[in-house]
């Protein structure tokens, strides 16, 4: 990009409105975490602090573009030092993230900013002058540098998961994918992001962010057309980010997808899409996810929590977290082992449905300690939008498949 093509961008942000936008100048620039240090002029008399990585060997004269990696960290990392957010929590033990390591930036080299709020309560929420500012900041990025627009990709955690999914159900144009982890979003507005690739992490026994924020977003994501991936811990508690971060296919997944492409052999995929999709229960065809087990139609260990199905007369492991049973036919994702008794629907099993291996299924609270197991149990109506989001969700899916056949 020219001078005067840099010019010409930065003076139609300033037309549009973003008079802060225009000016990502350099602050401070200790090499923190390996991050370049700056500060961001939002307007308003507003400065938002950002570390900076950019791709090796990255020059003015670049012309490749580029995906950019927006990172929104937690209330504890909240401040104006500029070195907190990236101090820890990232995929990384020491200053810096996974993203921006040696070997996957040779894999998967990418823009990563990490933008600091004063206070966890301006925090990441909507309107907050943080997050306005963060998403001026990246207007202005994609003036200064050399950015893929289509692979714009936005992460965080506990107040900064909250935060990722507000930033994309706000702007559900301007992301190619998302990774909120221990946070929640609004499910009455899950279709404006039901195309967007998402993969959400929690843990099942988080004492700080209720999970039930992440099964009923993921249920009311599903509900309104969208298959995200879903991977929830069940003996986490709220600091479940290293391994969630350096969970194995997560940069791969996230670097293929583009903004506005739903491919499901790349992201969380529709029902019809066959093959494993999240931590729990795939809603179509009843197999476990990434980091539970398959399923078997005589036994198998089902998702996360481990409870086993067995199609004929094996017992069914509610287990409590969303990653739930996974009976032959299919469970449901709230982790209803089988709503009459059957272990998995279309099986043809007797299996008990919750009491003898994970606790009773269809606990309205959102789940109990079953004293068998131990497990959290959601139970087939245990999310807030319980059943009648899974009905309407299987719904979806049987109709695709049929068009399918047809």
């Amino acid at each position: 990009m020219t001078k005067f093509q840099l010019t010409l961008c930065l003076t139609g942000a300033m037309v549009l409105g973003l008079a802060g936008a225009a000016r990502a100048q350099n602050g401070p620039t200790d090499p923190y975490g390996g991050m370049e240090g700056r500060l961001f002029d939002a307007g308003g008399g507003f400065t938002l602090p950002y570390r900076l990585v950019r791709p090796p060997g990255y020059t003015a004269t670049t012309t490749t573009k580029y995906p950019l990696v927006v990172f929104l960290h937690g209330s504890g990392e909240s401040g104006t030092d500029n070195r907190l957010q990236i101090s820890k929590n990232i995929g990384t033990n020491t200053p810096g993230s996974v993203f921006t390591t040696t070997a996957n930036e040779t894999k998967f080299p990418t823009f990563f900013i990490a933008p600091q709020t004063p206070t966890a309560t301006i925090g990441w929420n909507s309107g907050s002058k943080s997050l306005v500012a963060a998403l001026k900041l990246i207007t202005a990025l994609e003036a200064e540098f050399s950015i893929d627009t289509n692979r714009i990709y936005i992460t965080g955690l506990s107040l900064g998961g909250m935060g990722t999914y507000t930033a994309i159900q706000e702007n559900p144009h301007m992301f190619a994918a998302a990774i909120p982890m221990s946070g929640h979003g609004d499910p009455t507005v899950a279709a404006t992001i039901a195309r967007i690739p998402i993969w959400d992490f929690h843990g099942a026994m988080d004492p700080s962010v209720d999970v039930a924020g992440s099964r009923d977003m993921i249920a009311a994501l599903r509900a309104a057309g969208g298959m995200p991936r879903y991977t929830e811990y069940p003996n986490g508690m709220h600091d479940i980010w290293f391994q969630a971060y350096n969970t194995a296919d997560l940069l791969p997944w996230m670097n293929a997808q583009r903004l506005g492409v739903l491919d499901p052999d790349v992201d969380g995929g529709w029902p019809d899409a066959g093959g494993p999709k999240d931590a729990g229960v795939d809603l179509a065809t009843g197999t476990g996810g990434a980091s539970g087990g398959t399923g078997g139609a005589s036994g198998g260990s089902a998702g996360a929590s481990g409870g086993s199905a067995g199609a004929s007369g094996g017992t069914a492991g509610a287990g409590g977290s969303t990653a739930g049973a996974a009976g032959a036919g299919g469970a449901t994702s709230s982790g209803a082992a089988g709503v009459t008794g059957s272990a998995g629907a279309g099986a043809g099993g007797t299996g008990t449905a919750g009491q003898t291996a994970g606790g009773s299924a269809g606990a309205p609270s959102g789940g109990h300690a079953s004293s068998s197991s131990g497990c959290s149990v959601a139970g087939a109506g245990g999310s807030t939008l319980g059943l009648a989001l899974v009905a309407a969700a299987l719904g979806v899916a049987r109709a695709r498949r049929r068009r399918r056949a047809r």
